[in-house]
């Protein structure tokens, strides 16, 4: 609903508020358009009823909540000629999102029209409730009301009609590829970091104690390959739920230099590493498994020449590393 001040005026007379009035909220237009003066605004229903742009006005409003309907993957429980009945699902996280979990929505096409009614109360509504929810309307605004209420009622006749509706939706309901992580993205990055990227993993601390000398070559390469088999996994996520994008950039934050030019040579050995974790987990001939832990195993110093000792090493990275 739009704010309202003591002083606030009809935006299609200019007269104060001291008759009936209806208002948007948002803007449906932007703000070229002509219509974009009257958005968020308090208009007068006598205004309204004589007003030529009223339905190209409303219409917008009214195709601008469906489409919030369909991104958002709420439920449409029912619509007519001009008109829908939906149940929009509280935001995760919203302090109002139990009470507002309770109610249901009528639109109007043509009339800045919306009525919220208590989902448990729906027969109440539409008995008589309704009057007293729109008890602005007069003249054609109240007349189109009314049309629109006898059509609801003779597809949502009853609560108990009501509820099956719901009910059929949810359980028809889409996997919501935008929903919210239970933490912070920081927070879930900083996790994955701490946990698997700082942390050495059991086949690397292995390495570690029986290769001391190649400690440090040891460490700089298996903190970029526990980076990038992360990196694999939240990149898979990403591809199913668009929130994992956040996670993704709060990971690379904690593990490349701040500018491009400091973190190029990084960026280059972790696009080589998420190549050769590929490779280990779609292997192919034998000898290429074992290949795949020599060549780690060359590249920081250590030339294995025991074939058990590489296949062990390559067994214990790709049941801890991927």
């Amino acid at each position: 609903m739009a704010i309202l001040y003591e002083n606030s005026v009809c935006a299609l007379c200019g007269e104060t508020l001291d008759r009936p009035f209806l208002a948007t909220s948002g803007c449906a237009f932007p703000q070229e358009h002509r219509l974009w003066r009257y958005c968020d605004a308090p208009l007068h229903v006598d205004c309204l009823q004589d007003w030529p742009d009223r339905v190209e006005f409303c219409s917008a409003y009214y195709r601008q909540r469906l489409d919030q309907y369909a991104e958002e993957k709420w439920f449409v429980l029912a619509s007519g000629d001009g008109w829908f009945c939906g149940k929009a699902l509280p935001y995760p996280g919203s302090v109002f999102a139990e009470e507002d979990n309770k109610f249901v929505e009528v639109r109007v096409e043509d009339w800045p029209i919306t009525f919220p009614i208590e989902a448990g109360r729906w027969s109440e509504f539409l008995e008589s409730e309704w009057q007293s929810l729109g008890v602005q309307l007069h003249g054609y605004a109240l007349a189109r009301a009314q049309v629109v209420i006898s059509a609801v009622r003779e597809v949502i006749p009853d609560t108990s009609t009501l509820f099956k509706l719901i009910a059929r939706a949810e359980d028809l309901r889409p996997v919501n590829r935008t929903s919210a992580l239970s933490a912070p993205a920081d927070a879930v990055a900083r996790a994955l970091f701490d946990e698997f990227v700082e942390k050495p993993i059991s086949a690397i601390r292995d390495l570690l104690n029986k290769y001391g000398e190649f400690v440090p070559a040891i460490e700089e390469k298996r903190r970029t390959y526990q980076f990038a088999s992360v990196l694999v996994v939240v990149l898979q996520a990403e591809q199913h739920n668009r929130v994992f994008e956040s996670v993704r950039e709060s990971l690379e934050k904690l593990f490349f230099p701040p500018t491009l030019v400091e973190g190029a040579e990084l960026l280059e050995n972790v696009r080589g590493a998420m190549r050769r974790i590929a490779e280990l987990l779609e292997p192919g001939e034998e000898p290429q498994l074992i290949g795949w832990a020599y060549n780690w195993l060359r590249t920081v110093g250590v030339i294995e020449t025991r074939t058990g000792n590489s296949r062990i090493f390559r067994v214990s990275v790709a049941s801890t590393l991927c």
